[in-house]
């Protein structure tokens, strides 16, 4: 009997609930990426003066490019303030009507209303400072509140824990303390504050490049497998092709045909250099898959090809896509580093590959130590995490 729906994956053992150290790093360099300007920023987030009416001027810089020059940083800025909103109203939902009457609530029309009520602000944010960039004279808040302080006028300013911004200089090589966790460079620029916001380059090009190539590279393996025929081998011998360059020599060839490689350069560059490994996985999947009872009862039902490999082969051939691309994550992320130390991209972020440049060519050990230490998290996270997974969906690879 065929339902349309591939044989439900059993999982082993020692599944992702007790892999806590491998999600909870990246977990947490993530949520430190989706939130730095709230852990380290210089416009404080509730200034008031006496005569004049309370304001945020971190809000209103969240969007402003003489604040976040690069288009991402301003993305993850409105993602950050999406998320604030969504997390306040579930947890609004649920104090008004628990957690069963939250579930019914989202599966009645008003709840699907809502959602994609949410998504579509998401939407319309994105293109609103996309395709709307705004630009306001920077203000040195710090300057100013002793200013006033001095003229007498009465001031009440609420920074972020690292009052200081990634690109704006203040005192050279200031020493350890509360306002500089891990001092200043030799710009004067806050090291704690450029490796909080350092980790928004990383974990977007980690992440980014690898929701682009393993779809892509799942589709066309899948495609290929389960077809055969001359497709199948012009697509194996491609894989076979680009999986015998190594990927950092690739992507150093590839980077050469661009003068200053943005962002967007680089995402499509990693994508074009990592999509043959979930190719050759999704692949040999089909190939294993194709021929089996379930899938032939479908095909003999008269279920399109189409249908066959999205709903009968991809639900196989998730679990080691998946694996592949915690992997993947960790494999962008040295990529992408690489890139910055050796000065090959221009993203208009502070990245962490940068960091270690600046602290190589300064002699600064703690520039070194600090994105070095958070490289080695996120990485290490990242291939850990993958590891889990594997021994999740495959116990016998634990063994």
């Amino acid at each position: 009997m065929v339902d349309g729906r591939a044989p439900s994956h059993r999982a082993g053992h020692g599944g992702p609930r007790k892999s806590f150290p491998a999600w909870g790093g990246l977990a947490t360099i993530g949520l430190m990426a989706l939130m730095a300007p709230l852990l380290a920023f210089d416009h404080p987030l509730l200034w008031w003066q006496e005569g004049a009416i309370p304001s945020s001027p971190w809000l209103a810089s969240l969007f402003d490019r003489n604040c976040f020059p690069g288009f991402v940083d301003v993305l993850l800025n409105v993602s950050m303030l999406w998320c604030a909103l969504a997390l306040a109203l579930l947890l609004l939902g649920r104090g008004l009507l628990g957690r069963s009457g939250l579930a019914a609530w989202r599966r009645s029309r008003w709840g699907r209303i809502t959602m994609l009520a949410l998504l579509l602000s998401l939407l319309a944010g994105i293109l609103d400072v996309s395709l709307f960039p705004r630009s306001s004279p920077w203000v040195d808040y710090h300057l100013r509140q002793e200013q006033l302080r001095q003229e007498g006028t009465r001031v009440l300013a609420l920074y972020p824990p690292i009052p200081f911004s990634p690109r704006v200089p203040g005192q050279v090589h200031a020493p350890f303390s509360m306002l500089h966790p891990l001092g200043t460079d030799e710009a004067g620029l806050d090291i704690a504050a450029m490796l909080i916001h350092g980790a928004r380059a990383s974990m977007f090009i980690g992440l980014g490049a690898v929701l682009i190539y393993v779809p892509l590279g799942a589709l066309v393996g899948l495609f290929a497998g389960y077809r055969r025929g001359l497709v199948d081998a012009l697509v194996s011998r491609i894989i076979e092709i680009v999986l015998c360059i190594p990927s950092m020599l690739l992507v150093l060839a590839l980077v050469a045909f661009f003068t200053q490689p943005g962002i967007v350069h680089i995402l499509l560059l990693l994508a074009l250099v990592r999509w043959p490994g979930p190719a050759r996985l999704a692949r040999s999947e089909a190939l294993r898959i194709r021929e089996a009872d379930y899938v032939v009862a479908a095909r003999v039902s008269g279920f399109s090809s189409t249908r066959i490999i999205l709903d009968q082969v991809l639900p196989n051939a998730l679990p080691p896509l998946l694996v592949s691309a915690t992997f993947g994550v960790a494999t962008c992320i040295l990529l992408e580093s690489t890139l910055s130390f050796l000065g090959l991209s221009n993203m208009d972020m502070c990245g962490w590959g940068e960091m270690l440049e600046q602290g190589r060519q300064g002699k600064s050990w703690t520039l070194i130590l600090a994105p070095g230490a958070a490289l080695l998290l996120a990485v290490g996270s990242a291939a850990l995490l993958g590891e889990r997974l594997r021994t999740h969906f495959n116990p016998r690879a634990g063994a």
